[in-house]
């Protein structure tokens, strides 16, 4: 029982199981953000592809964890792939070779 939501959610048995982070520093953001967001709207930012809502949330993450995701994550410039075509980071995905 009780008189609020929270109350009513924390005398709700059904609820005893679920456990939540305690913080927000888990490796689903830590990990996934800047091995998984910043890579696909670099990436996208290259081919053309607008990514908006992935750049929303890496932002909103830097935000949350003052940190620079956005620097700190894969990126075009860190992964070496700054100024190339698509067709030329196609070739070298494949090949393993940069074009000249």
């Amino acid at each position: 029982m009780g008189e609020t939501l929270l109350e009513r959610i924390h005398s709700n048995r059904a609820y005893d199981s679920i456990v939540a982070p305690k913080r927000l520093e888990v490796r689903q953001i830590l990990e996934d953000v800047p091995t998984g967001l910043v890579p696909l709207v670099s990436l996208g930012a290259l081919a053309g592809v607008p990514t908006p809502t992935c750049r929303a949330v890496t932002d909103i993450c830097c935000v949350l964890l003052e940190r620079d995701f956005w620097a700190e994550g894969r990126n075009a410039r860190n992964l070496g792939l700054s100024g190339m075509r698509v067709a030329e980071i196609r070739e070298y995905v494949d090949t393993g070779v940069r074009g000249p």
